[in-house]
């Protein structure tokens, strides 16, 4: 039960800090700008607490799942956590160019952490899962993808900062409603 307990503690810290970087007084769009962009305020601390807790927090996931349940292809949740504790180490390049490689490698690990998130929580299954986690792992997917879309498209950067919310939301809800799910067994 302490992982169940220890990773929900986790993603509701990171929620908690997610929430106040976006009402902290830095005129980033949640529209337009990245999550990481908060990395490059003077709210960074914020920002690099808040994906350490995502990390350490899918960790546990996976820790305990695979001490608990029957999970499959837990290694995805390895590797989110991975993506997300190194990325606290480096921050984005804002409105680039240049490009640092600080930068470079800060885009490598956040695609790396979301391309896990999405192959996980679409596919990370256990007997008596709960039934939600099935279609939210399709929307961390569907999320994921249109993330990368407003990304790479120059038209749709402009959407960018919602895109990547929703990536998320999806994904949050996705990793906490798992630990919960832990909690009870």
């Amino acid at each position: 039960m302490i992982t169940g307990v220890s990773d929900a503690a986790c993603f509701l810290l990171a929620i908690g800090l997610l929430v106040r970087l976006h009402m902290a007084p830095t005129g980033l769009s949640a529209v337009r700008d990245a999550v990481s962009d908060y990395g490059t305020t003077p709210w960074h601390r914020n920002y690099r607490v808040m994906v350490v807790a995502l990390g350490a927090g899918a960790v546990l996931l996976a820790i305990g799942l695979g001490r608990r349940t029957d999970a499959t292809g837990l290694f995805w949740l390895w590797i989110y956590g991975a993506g997300r504790i190194a990325i606290a180490g480096f921050m984005t390049d804002r409105d680039p160019p240049p490009f640092t490689r600080e930068g470079r490698i800060h885009w490598l690990l956040a695609g790396v952490a979301f391309t896990a998130i999405a192959f996980g929580a679409s596919n990370i299954r256990w007997t008596g899962d709960p039934a939600i986690l099935h279609p939210l792992g399709v929307a961390v997917a569907a999320t994921a993808i249109a993330t990368l879309l407003t990304r790479i498209i120059v038209g749709l950067r402009q959407v960018f900062g919602l895109a990547e919310r929703l990536l998320y939301a999806t994904s949050l809800a996705w990793l906490l409603i798992a630990a919960a799910d832990l909690i009870s067994r």
